[in-house]
């Protein structure tokens, strides 16, 4: 059975980025009332009137706040209180290229909290509203969180964790009522990708995925119920021998060690 997401009511974290505001324009089209959630109060206004003139019979509300906050997850509950809510998507997400010795602590300390805790909590905080036979949680992950990948220890840690709290949580919850979808993709067209982090997907023959295409294949995920879904070939067939034969996967991406040491110091750029 099919999942539909007419007259759903969804919060979508990281709202104004790229894959952001893609996912909000699929969830509009398919029918739902969407909480944009994001720093940029601007950014968010623009796109909720943006949203309003194309579908003007559905609600879009902006939500500007900061998910690093840990006061944020308890304000967002306190924002739905008297609101139904059947989707919550963690999209907001930070990472970048760079040798882990190079990392500050403070940088490792955002990015885990952002892509990992972040989620965690707005999740935790939420699951009462979710507690019902439409309620989901789809959590944004990615490839790296099937692969351990050189220069982006950090993010693959929190993408690993992500997943692994995204498989749990669904598990607990089987039969509750709400249900848990993990979407991995693999590089994503955006502004976040640096120049060095773009050379690199050219050096080793990756490539980018545009938000729009990512956007639809979240959505298709929705609607086929499934808990896991990994994005773009051959890295998602990457992913799947690295569980299996993850020696194999070591010795491949050593050959190109040298290559991403070079554009992931930040000393060489």
């Amino acid at each position: 059975m099919s999942y539909s997401l007419a007259d759903k009511h969804v919060l979508l974290t990281g709202a104004s980025g790229g894959l952001g505001q893609a996912l909000a324009h699929q969830l509009a089209a398919a029918g739902c009332d969407v909480w944009l959630c994001a720093r940029d109060q601007a950014r968010l206004d623009a796109l909720a009137e943006q949203l309003r003139q194309q579908y003007p019979r559905q609600r879009f509300t902006a939500l500007a706040c900061d998910l690093a906050d840990p006061a944020t997850p308890a304000w967002l509950q306190q924002q739905l209180d008297n609101e139904a809510l059947d989707i919550l998507i963690n999209n907001a997400g930070m990472g970048s290229l760079a040798l882990y010795q190079e990392q500050s602590a403070s940088e490792i300390q955002a990015i885990v909290q952002l892509n990992l805790l972040s989620p965690m909590l707005l999740s935790r905080a939420l699951l009462e509203h979710l507690a019902h036979p439409d309620g989901l949680i789809v959590n944004i992950g990615s490839i790296f969180g099937s692969i351990g990948h050189p220069g982006y220890v950090t993010y693959c840690t929190s993408k690993f964790g992500l997943r692994g709290f995204s498989q749990a949580l669904g598990r607990e919850l089987r039969g509750s009522g709400a249900r848990v979808l993990y979407v991995g993709p693999r590089a994503i067209d955006t502004p976040l990708n640096n120049p060095n982090a773009v050379a690199l997907l050219q050096e080793t023959g990756s490539q980018m995925d545009s938000p729009q295409w990512v956007a639809e294949q979240v959505i298709a995920a929705v609607n086929s119920q499934r808990s896991e879904v990994l994005l773009g070939s051959p890295e998602k067939w990457f992913a799947r021998i690295n569980s299996i034969l993850p020696a194999v996967v070591g010795n491949a991406l050593h050959k190109q060690l040298a290559t991403i040491r070079q554009l992931a110091s930040r000393q060489s750029r």
